[in-house]
């Protein structure tokens, strides 16, 4: 359900940090070194995660996978950019 998913994902994040669990999750992380072509941007990737911080976890992507993420990078990227300039105008 949206009221207790978002509470049962931050739950299961602190548990995985503070319990040391080392465990791959997917999470929103800022992508510095190219994946497929594509870095500097804050995309959901797998990520190991403990008590120490977030470790990439390496993604090997195939064929349309690959055309997937890349257009997804982009849709990130278009939006990101709509909303810098709208707060901008607004000042």
């Amino acid at each position: 359900s949206t009221v207790y998913g978002p509470g049962e994902a931050i739950a299961t994040l602190v548990r995985t940090i503070l319990g040391d669990e080392n465990r791959i999750l997917t999470v929103s992380s800022y992508i510095t070194s190219e994946i497929h072509g594509i870095g500097e941007v804050c995309i959901g990737v797998p990520a190991r995660l403990n008590r120490n911080g977030i470790y990439p976890v390496p993604i090997r992507l195939q064929g349309d996978e690959v055309t997937g993420f890349q257009e997804s990078v982009q849709k990130i990227r278009a939006i990101t950019a709509e909303v810098m300039e709208r707060m901008e105008k607004e000042g």
